[in-house]
């Protein structure tokens, strides 16, 4: 995210937004994982936010309070830029619903009308703003996974299994390419080898050591494999732990919340819903330190 930034309730409420999707289609068994950044998450590096933009971002969303500054006129030209070249990031434009035209509008939209072929899309308010949020991310999203199914589907027509990935490895590589490996061996040893003088042991070492090496392999791409599914595995628990924590301390507000610290724990609650995931952990603890002061208070 980038823009305006006295956005800040709308910025948490994306982020909110983003951890919510991945845990929705967590429970739909689709590995999707939305990780929303903004500026607050790298400081005043502005060569690692650009850096960002270009190398690491699928999707930047541009959040305007009537006016562009010119920084945020820097990045969304780079994004332009980079989408033109490599067809990447998706960028889209969120613009405060306004009334009065102003000179500072005039040049957002000149800007945006120059860069962007979708323009940009009106708001009112945050949850105006989360609804059509949600409705672009998730037609992204199912674009993607639609890409990914027709992939996997043509995957799985060239190898002729629908097993798991492990299998496929094991099948694939281990029993296809050892196949090959060992017809080449038999007939270099048959044309080449016995015109050499090399003994049937030197030909079964050859079977035994192109085996070997394909078991290697097959190992090698198992665990990576593995180790996938475990991160995987790790980011589904640490979302319902967030989304726990989140439970529990809606709780506590309800149960220890005044009129003098209801804002506060509004705040604090919108703040747990925008940390990401494998942030979650770092962060609970200065959370948790907070709530107790709300508490005590």
């Amino acid at each position: 995210m980038a823009g305006a930034k006295n956005l800040q309730e709308e910025r948490l409420k994306l982020k909110a937004l983003a951890n919510a999707l991945t845990f929705k289609y967590g429970q739909e068994g689709k590995k999707v994982t939305i990780n929303m950044s903004s500026y607050e998450d790298f400081g005043d590096r502005q060569s690692v936010y650009d850096n960002f933009i270009k190398n690491e971002a699928d999707i930047v969303i541009f959040l305007f309070d009537q006016r562009i500054g010119d920084k945020t006129e820097a990045e969304i030209r780079l994004a332009y830029e980079n989408q033109r070249q490599k067809k990447r990031p998706e960028i889209y434009s969120f613009v405060r619903a306004f009334d009065t035209r102003t000179p500072e509008i005039d040049h957002m939209e000149e800007v945006l009308n120059t860069v962007t072929e979708n323009y940009y899309v009106d708001f009112f308010n945050t949850e105006d703003l989360i609804s059509k949020a949600k409705e672009r991310l998730c037609t992204v999203v199912n674009q993607r996974l639609a890409q990914r199914a027709m992939f996997e589907t043509e995957t799985v027509a060239r190898n002729t299994s629908s097993q798991t990935p492990m299998f496929r490895v094991v099948c694939g590589v281990f029993t296809i390419y050892y196949i090959i490996g060992g017809v080449a061996w038999m007939l270099f040893y048959s044309i080449v080898g016995v015109n050499m003088g090399l003994s049937l042991k030197v030909y079964l070492a050859g079977i035994l050591l192109l085996s070997i090496f394909w078991i290697i392999v097959a190992s090698l791409v198992g665990r990576h494999d593995s180790n996938y599914n475990a991160r995987q595995e790790t980011l589904v628990n640490d979302t319902e732990d967030v989304r726990s924590y989140i439970e529990e301390l809606k709780m506590m507000a309800k149960q220890y919340g005044r009129n003098d610290t209801e804002r506060l724990w509004k705040q604090l609650i919108m703040e747990a819903e925008s940390i990401p995931p494998r942030q979650f952990a770092r962060k609970k603890v200065a959370l948790q330190a907070r709530a107790t002061q709300l508490i005590n208070a």
